[in-house]
């Protein structure tokens, strides 16, 4: 089965809107995800229940446009140098093929900065595994099989926000697994989910350390309120 692309009105209309809203400044739609306890294991060995109070997260990872209208209207700087690879944008831009794709080469610094000009923060790392693995503290955000091209992308570049349909997880979200590691906001040197191009990094929980400042074609970000 070919992997599923959605756009934006089809994934409105999939869901009602006591799910969903749209933040006002930057219209990017956010899942409501319930009060409740899930499963965790953020101590690297065995589930237990956390609970938590309901909060809202994106349903994708910061995109290239909307990140664009940030560096607009503040004046912030353009994420085109890096550590590490090579940067998407170019002369002050992106790609016009990559307006929806997630912007990387920004530093946690830089994703917070765009959060506080949305009115809005970045998810604590218990806000983003459970809107990943749901209530059952499942692998992957799409179950337990073994990642595929039909669930993630797999061949080391970043993909559309909208891509791979198959492999959302059980509140809704796209892409926490496979695309780009994502910050939170617990440490500045934690990041989420792991990129494409490489399925041993792509367990819901899987947490990774890096530098504070350092940026890379495969960091990004989303938001949550």
């Amino acid at each position: 089965m070919p992997s599923i692309v959605l756009d934006r009105a089809f994934f409105r209309d999939l869901f009602c809107d006591e799910f969903f809203i749209e933040h006002p400044k930057t219209g990017m739609l956010m899942i409501r995800v319930p009060a409740g306890k899930f499963l965790t294991c953020t101590d690297g060995t065995s589930p237990f229940e956390v609970n938590l109070p309901a909060y809202h997260l994106a349903v994708h990872p910061v995109t290239n446009a909307q990140y664009a209208r940030f560096v607009a209207e503040t004046g912030h700087r353009k994420p085109e140098k890096v550590d590490w690879g090579s940067p998407v944008w170019e002369n002050g831009m992106y790609p016009p093929d990559k307006a929806d794709h997630p912007v990387v080469c920004v530093s946690w610094k830089d994703a917070t900065a765009y959060c506080c000009w949305a009115g809005l923060r970045l998810p604590t790392e218990l806000e983003w595994e459970k809107t990943a693995r749901g209530l059952d503290g499942r692998t992957y955000p799409w179950g337990e099989d073994w990642p595929s091209s039909n669930y993630r992308a797999i061949d080391g570049k970043t993909v559309g926000v909208w891509r791979y349909g198959q492999g959302g997880s059980p509140f809704g979200g796209l892409q926490l697994s496979g695309n780009v590691w994502e910050y939170c906001a617990d440490s500045a040197t934690v990041v989420l989910g792991g990129p494409r191009g490489s399925t041993g990094y792509c367990t819901s929980p899987l947490r990774r350390r890096i530098s504070i400042g350092f940026l890379a074609p495969l960091y990004g970000f989303r938001c949550a309120l």
